[in-house]
């Protein structure tokens, strides 16, 4: 067993960035536009598209997620950007850093949709530059229709994307 004088010693040494999680920045993403589509009528397989590094390898997985109530209303989706090959609850890419809340650029809210996209919070598009990997997402709504369920409850009916995957330029 190792002494805790030889770990300190081994911390020290290295620079802090070493122990901190590393992002695969090193090869850049061959840019592509994927068009995205969701409906409540999906059933257990909504949309999923692959962003490959220019190497030929999947580096990325950038599924739509639903998000229902628990009356099974499709309140709103998610966009979502994982590491290819990890698993489905594997963090969010797109999710900020640090401490934040409410709706974010890559929410598609049925309550937010519902006056019209150029009335959301977001509006039409929506331009995420995700910094630690080098790439952007220039999201485009395309369509969105939201309608009132029986119980007065706004659900999606249908959302359509134009994402634009970009390596971002330093």
């Amino acid at each position: 067993m190792r002494s805790a004088a030889f770990l300190l010693a081994l911390f020290v040494t290295f620079p802090f960035s070493f122990w901190q999680r590393q992002e695969s920045t090193s090869t850049p993403i061959i840019p592509k536009t994927i068009e995205a589509c969701f409906s409540k009528d999906s059933g257990g397989k909504p949309w999923s598209g692959f962003i490959d590094h220019t190497t030929g390898e999947k580096a990325y997985i950038l599924p739509l997620e639903p998000e229902y109530d628990v009356n099974k209303h499709l309140l709103g989706v998610e966009l979502t950007l994982r590491h290819a090959g990890q698993p489905n609850n594997a963090p969010n890419l797109l999710n900020p850093t640090g401490n934040w809340h409410g709706l974010q650029a890559f929410d598609f809210n049925a309550d937010d949709l519902v006056n019209g996209v150029s009335k959301s919070a977001f509006g039409a598009r929506r331009a995420i530059p995700l910094e630690a990997i080098h790439i952007v997402l220039e999201v485009t709504i395309l369509n969105a229709k939201v309608e009132r369920a029986k119980n007065g409850i706004r659900e999606i009916n249908e959302l359509k994307l134009s994402v634009a995957v970009k390596n971002l330029l330093s």
